[in-house]
């Protein structure tokens, strides 16, 4: 079966399509990654078809108005507000993302599509082609359930207010996205759609499928069948790393160090969020590893330091998160997952989206402190978080979560739902 997925975003959005991709193409199914132009190399590296959509939006979120965005999405309110202030830009890049995504769902022409909640125009990529498809996403915000609120809502308690958030994300979702869809499907003559977001014209159940590991989350019980947690598709890089012979002999040197990354995130002011970070390691005594991203920590200013190894080459996460003895990040789905399958505490400090929200849960789980927002991070606040995060407590329940993360898989839990509703969808056709 020839399957399409769709991943919009950054490296964090895209990476968990490709581990899944490849579970489905060891199960002898053609699968081509559709994603920004700049994760090429990437993608075909592991062996998968490629379809390129430009990189705009990595553009947009180094311009001022991307930054204003990610410092001030954190909760529901906040996100809305931010996205008024840059509206124009925001709707030019989402017409172009609907249209490029599109075009590359007609030229591949798949039997099913899997998707990203980035790409909201998919069921009407599908609907023109006449074939299934699914949502795979990573944050708890389109199921209803009385468990607890959709992401960027409080927790205020009661089942009828947790359920109401989830519908009223996705009655916004749909109208946020409406217009964008409405004139790609006039373009290719359909006409202008009311299904709710998780439903095909005909009235056919979109299914989803959340890639979040059970142990941090687990499934609620009053979701319907079509919904499932599959864990976390970690990639397993298909060669042995091998370190650099400067990163081996730093790591060889002394205690294991302190990892810090921001990922593909970064905020209005890197300078002065390196020199608090670096403050910060200087005053607890402690070795680290600064890994600069996409511009989040500025290199320049962590060079020459004795304690402090700046990672220049690629290293996986994989690899070097067990060989750190605590991560501190941007809080994405992705570092989150890596940090607790290698047993370390974590400190998140968040920018936006959905990192506040892994930051909250981190803290209610025990294996790290109060996640610290970009805009409050201080040397004093952070160096007073590492020692927490240092706790014999924390670093006990981070050692309890890697063993409940380890005995997941979630590729082939994945690849299982998604060859599960295909055969059933193929059935109820013929």
């Amino acid at each position: 079966m020839k399957i399409l997925l769709i991943a919009i975003g950054t490296q964090g959005d895209m990476q968990p399509f490709v581990a899944v991709g490849k579970g489905l193409r060891a199960r002898g199914h053609e699968v081509t990654v559709c994603t920004n132009d700049c994760f090429a190399a990437f993608v075909k590296r592991h062996g998968l078809q490629f379809e390129a959509i430009s990189s705009d939006l990595q553009a947009f979120m180094r311009t001022k108005e991307g930054r204003y965005l990610m410092e001030n999405a954190t909760n529901l309110y906040k996100t809305a507000a931010a996205a008024v202030k840059v509206f124009g830009s925001l709707k030019k890049l989402n017409q172009s993302l609907v249209d490029q995504t599109g075009e590359a769902a007609l030229r591949v022409r798949p039997d099913a599509i899997v998707f990203h909640a980035k790409a909201p125009g998919t069921p009407s990529f599908a609907r023109k082609l006449g074939v299934p498809c699914m949502l795979y996403t990573f944050q708890p915000m389109f199921v209803p359930t009385a468990s607890r609120p959709a992401m960027l809502f409080p927790d205020l308690g009661g089942a009828t207010y947790n359920r109401f958030t989830y519908k009223l994300i996705q009655k916004l979702s749909r109208k946020g996205t409406r217009g964008f869809v409405d004139k790609w499907r006039k373009t290719h003559a359909l006409k202008r759609s009311h299904a709710p977001l998780l439903k095909m014209e005909d009235g056919t159940q979109i299914p989803v499928l959340h890639g979040w590991s059970e142990a941090l989350l687990p499934r609620p019980e009053d979701w319907p069948d079509w919904a499932t947690v599959g864990g976390f598709p970690f990639l397993e890089e298909p060669e042995i790393y091998q370190p650099s012979a400067t990163l081996a002999s730093f790591l060889e040197a002394g205690a294991p160090p302190i990892y810090v990354g921001f990922g593909s995130i970064f905020g209005s002011d890197p300078a002065k969020t390196t020199r608090m970070v670096l403050a910060a390691i200087q005053k607890t005594g402690r070795r680290a590893l600064f890994s600069c991203g996409w511009g989040g920590l500025q290199k320049d200013l962590a060079l020459g330091l004795p304690n402090v190894y700046v990672l220049d080459e690629f290293v996986p996460h994989s690899w070097l998160f067990e060989r750190a003895s605590l991560v501190i990040h941007h809080g994405g789905v992705g570092s989150t997952h890596e940090g607790l399958r290698a047993g370390k505490p974590t400190i998140i400090c968040p920018f936006f989206g959905d990192q506040p929200f892994w930051g909250r849960l981190i803290q209610e789980l025990g294996v790290g402190p109060t996640p610290i927002p970009q805009k409050k991070l201080s040397a004093e606040g952070l160096s007073d978080a590492i020692e927490i995060a240092s706790s014999t407590e924390i670093l006990t329940r981070a050692k309890q979560l890697q063993r409940q993360i380890a005995s997941e898989n979630g590729v082939e839990n994945a690849c299982d739902f998604i060859e599960k509703y295909l055969s059933r969808r193929e059935t109820q056709v013929s």
